[in-house]
């Protein structure tokens, strides 16, 4: 229901009970007033049939009348009763009409109504009662009758000597009977030019609120509704002057002042973000912000967009899983996400994760860290993640390095000493055996200075893949330095299957080398040691394989010698 029916709705039935009520008092003052003025009206022609009465009574005795059949016309009681008769027929409509009734009447014709018995009995009960005015309806018409009560006086003997009534007792009643036809018409135009009246100034008050309404207050309030519209959609301009001052005035002018408040703190929340925005798209590291309840993105910057080669669209609304498709370096596991872990912790996290986009692998350096309410409760959280890929890469050839050789690729000495350790400690627990050669190429240094470095460093890579072509994956070819290598020769458990393995080695170091259109042919001399016969200590194994190779070198190169 709009505005204006609900101010307009009260007003109309306030002013429907007022006239009601005025309606109802008016015309139970109408009665009252007909009732008085019909009263008034019967006090007086009382009074007058009284006054006539007694002046005609004192007039008779005056006279020394006595009573007979020629006098008796001449009597009050006589006399009034034409008179009654006479006021009847002159007055308009029969509306007047009066009677005396007495307790015991002379006449038989005049015997009392049912309600001039009621108003004797009545002035028998209430003797201190001077009058009795009632309503009664006869015909439809409505009538007053007024009666007042006539007593006995001693001057009353005169005419009627034989009574039995005593001086001072109820003689009868005198009964006046009023039409009020004529003013209850009269009160009924009177109440109906009063309702027009009524219903034309309610119809006036009506049209003028509606019109003071529209004037002062509806007016005003189709401005506040422009106000908010205009605010609403953006306007900043939307502002109203104003004249008055009543308390819609106010209510305007504060409206131009939120509305210029409004557009100044989005201005201001315009620049912060953009501010913001442009500090985090020129950030390097892939920025965006989850949702802890949904575990969707709400926010990311453009370096999140490039790393996983999204779109605004494809990222924002979406999944944070299934935009990354990143796992854990540790395990499969949801829990290891650093976004569920912050969000559950309340605690920032950090870990590393990868992403396999066809054949590449992406490393990252996932952060997250939650944002709370203030509740304490995580509601999103931000992840910063960093492309680690080339760090990767680069600790994994430092390693390598680290541990291999950097011409062959075959482990070094410090990876041969790790692995041999391991070797042995296995040896140990499981009470297994195995063997160490040591191999070195023969006449090494004459190539070197023959074809050069070059074709030096080619053949120890042609050695090296030969070699490692001889033995299991789960044996080592290691080289040392210059031309030696050593072997972990891991299960070789008798001199027999090390001389078959020898043999190998020696045939397949043999083989000639093509290098640079020229042939080169080399040999190899190797000492071989089983462990844990011949020591269980790495300097001593090496030292005993050692010394076979020189042994071998002794007997004429291109040889092998295993320890006794």
């Amino acid at each position: 229901m709009k505005l204006q029916f609900k101010f307009l709705v009260p007003v109309f039935l306030l002013f429907g009970v007022f006239f009601v009520l005025f309606f109802i008092a008016d015309h139970r003052h109408s009665e009252k007033s007909m009732e008085q003025t019909l009263l008034s009206q019967a006090r007086s022609l009382d009074r007058l049939i009284r006054a006539t009465r007694l002046v005609y009574h004192g007039e008779f005795i005056a006279n020394d009348f006595s009573v007979n059949q020629q006098t008796q016309v001449f009597l009050p009681s006589h006399t009034l009763r034409k008179i009654s008769e006479k006021l009847t027929e002159l007055s308009p409509d029969n509306s007047i009409r009066f009677r005396s009734i007495t307790t015991a009447p002379v006449n038989k014709q005049a015997k009392a109504t049912h309600p001039e018995k009621r108003a004797l009995d009545f002035f028998s009960t209430h003797p201190q009662t001077e009058e009795l005015f009632e309503p009664i309806l006869k015909e439809d018409q409505l009538y007053y009758q007024y009666f007042s009560p006539t007593y006995f006086r001693a001057y009353c003997n005169t005419c009627h000597p034989n009574t039995t009534v005593k001086d001072g007792h109820l003689n009868g009643v005198l009964s006046i009977t009023l039409s009020a036809e004529h003013l209850r018409i009269q009160t009924l135009q009177r109440h109906n030019m009063a309702l027009m009246i009524l219903l034309a100034s309610l119809t006036l008050c009506g049209f003028g609120t509606m019109w003071l309404f529209r004037r002062l207050i509806h007016r005003k309030l189709d401005i506040l509704r422009a106000i908010s519209q205009d605010t609403g959609s953006g306007n900043d301009d939307a502002t109203v002057d104003v004249s008055g001052n009543d308390e819609l005035d106010n209510l305007i002018l504060s409206m131009n002042q939120m509305s210029t408040a409004i557009a100044e703190r989005e201005t201001e929340i315009l620049k912060a973000h953009e501010f913001s925005s442009t500090i985090l798209n020129n950030i390097s590291d892939a920025v965006s912000v989850i949702d802890c309840e949904t575990a969707k993105i709400v926010a990311a910057n453009q370096a999140f967009l490039d790393m996983h080669n999204v779109t605004y669209c494809e990222a924002i609304g979406h999944l944070c899983h299934e935009v990354t498709q990143c796992q854990s370096l540790d395990d499969d596991s949801v829990d290891s996400c650093p976004g569920t872990i912050a969000a559950q912790t309340k605690q920032p996290c950090r870990k590393e994760r990868f992403c396999t986009t066809g054949d590449t692998i992406n490393y990252f350096d996932v952060s997250a860290s939650p944002i709370n309410n203030a509740n304490n409760k995580p509601v999103q959280v931000v992840r910063v993640a960093r492309n680690i890929t080339e760090n990767k890469q680069q600790e994994a050839q430092i390693r390598k390095l680290a541990y291999h050789d950097a011409l062959t690729g075959l482990p070094n000495r410090a990876l041969f000493h790790d692995r041999l350790n391991q070797a042995l400690l296995q040896c140990e627990r499981e009470s297994c055996c195995g063997a160490i050669a040591f191999l070195d190429l023969d006449l090494f240094k004459s190539i070197n200075d023959a074809y050069g470095h070059a074709a030096g460093d080619m053949l120890l890579k042609v050695v090296a893949r030969r070699l490692s072509g001889c033995v299991r994956e789960s044996d080592t070819v290691a080289r040392i330095g210059g031309d030696e290598f050593l072997l972990i020769l891991r299960d070789l458990k008798d001199r027999d299957s090390a001389v078959i393995l020898l043999e190998q080695l020696i045939e397949s170091v043999c083989k000639p080398i093509t290098l640079n259109n020229e042939t080169i042919r080399t040999s190899a001399s190797i000492g071989l040691c089983f462990y844990p016969q011949h020591g269980t200590a790495i300097d001593d194994l090496l030292k005993c394989a050692d010394g076979a190779m020189y042994e071998a070198k002794r007997s004429g190169r291109n040889t092998y010698t295993i320890c006794d």
